[in-house]
């Protein structure tokens, strides 16, 4: 796979540049940037999928990174949907963040079971699910059980595959425009997407097979 590493301090804001969509009309609740727990909070409800990019848990340094991506939100490219500015700036943090502290943003180079998982890329639905990931198999776990496992597993994926799950799957985001937020390709786009996507069904494939053994 093509090293994603280079330049992606710079891919956020080049992301910004390239769109300029329609504003939603109408959004309410917007806060000011401010460091206060109340406006905080008012973000984390409100802009939940740029947040779980950050992939750690609330703490003070958290906080900041939040309260910076924000106020550069408010200030860059007004024509650009304001959930999207913030976005690319909470990402442009967390890459400059985990690269500072020597995290990869990527995966290993194996290729655990995709080919099991995922139509092959000769298909004309290559990166779909082969089977509905709804079939049963993890029914011996409860809903909210399920999702912590999904949270927990997404907190530890490195920031690549991490934003592009979270993107597609949970923020509704098209391909293009997570290819231009990472400044990557289809190709690329579409294995991160599919590894991410694994290690979240190995994950709940290892707990539901606890729960039968202590059945």
């Amino acid at each position: 796979m093509v090293a994603l590493t280079a330049g992606v301090t710079l891919a956020g804001r080049r992301y910004c540049a390239a769109r300029a969509p329609e504003m939603p009309a109408g959004r309410r609740g917007t806060p000011e940037a401010s460091s206060t727990a109340a406006e905080l909070d008012v973000l984390r409800r409100e802009y939940e999928t740029a947040l779980r990019l950050i992939g750690a848990p609330p703490s003070a340094s958290v906080d900041a990174l939040i309260v910076e991506a924000w106020a550069a939100a408010l200030a860059d490219q007004p024509g650009i949907a304001l959930d999207e500015r913030f976005v690319a700036q909470v990402f442009t943090r967390v890459a400059e963040r985990d690269r500072a502290a020597g995290r990869s943003l990527e995966l290993p180079e194996e290729e655990p079971e995709l080919e099991r998982r995922f139509l092959g890329s000769r298909s004309r639905w290559g990166g779909f699910w082969r089977r509905s990931v709804s079939d049963g198999r993890h029914a011996g776990r409860g809903r909210d059980d399920q999702l912590r496992v999904i949270e927990d597993t997404l907190s530890d994926l490195p920031l690549f595959p991490r934003a592009v799950v979270v993107l597609r799957d949970l923020g509704g985001w098209s391909a293009q425009k997570v290819i231009a937020l990472l400044g990557t390709d289809q190709d690329d786009q579409c294995m991160l997407l599919s590894r991410g996507r694994d290690h979240l069904a190995q994950a709940l494939e290892r707990v539901a097979h606890q729960g039968r053994a202590h059945a």
